[in-house]
């Protein structure tokens, strides 16, 4: 009876774990993974999208040598969203957001000259604009500006490239089956314990 309970606690910690992994894909570009986030970015504030699976916006002024950028205010009307330590950043304007994929980011012509971010007309940060970033590490962020300001608030989705260490992609069948198993798996385990 033990070593029965032990098998279906084991299926069920599988369809478990495949309900919590990251979401993935194979492509020519090798393994990635893609990490959704939002925040605000305090004005002067750094932020780090290399940070591992998550964006790290405000990042404290000792940390710097990992920012990739910097919500930069030169004046109370001068400003400009400036890449830093090898990163690099293009202004796509107001776009959507969520039709831009990786083989785009990976193809546009990154620089590093800031993206004007002036408090007057000349502006390019505005509400709905969208601007990208080829990181420090060589991962890629889309960036939406949801409310502009001394603060900007920032939606943004990480796209990390790790081929060399990312698990590979399960055949698509393999996944809806699992889940099914690790439920069954649960659901027997839960009758099994409730029976002893």
């Amino acid at each position: 009876m033990m070593k029965k309970m032990v098998i279906i606690l084991c299926i069920s910690v599988l369809g478990i774990i495949s309900l919590v992994m990251p979401g993935s894909a194979q492509t020519d570009h090798g393994c990635i993974n893609f990490f959704p986030g939002s925040g605000i970015l305090d004005g002067s504030g750094g932020a780090n999208f290399d940070n591992c699976c998550q964006g790290e916006l405000n990042v404290p002024q000792s940390e710097w040598s990992e920012v990739d950028i910097w919500w930069e205010q030169v004046t109370p009307v001068e400003r400009m969203m400036t890449p830093l330590n090898g990163a690099t950043i293009v202004n796509l304007g107001v776009v959507d957001f969520n039709t831009i994929t990786l083989d785009q980011l990976a193809h546009f012509s990154y620089s590093t000259t800031p993206i004007p971010g002036n408090d007057d007309s000349t502006n390019q940060l505005v509400n709905g604009d969208v601007f990208i970033i080829h990181t420090t590490d060589g991962n890629y962020v889309k960036v939406k500006v949801l409310e502009y300001g001394y603060t900007i608030n920032l939606q943004f989705v990480i796209i990390y490239n790790w081929a060399s260490s990312c698990v590979p992609e399960f055949p698509s069948f393999f996944l809806p089956a699992t889940m099914i198993i690790g439920f069954l798996g649960a659901v027997l385990f839960i009758k099994s314990t409730g029976e002893n």
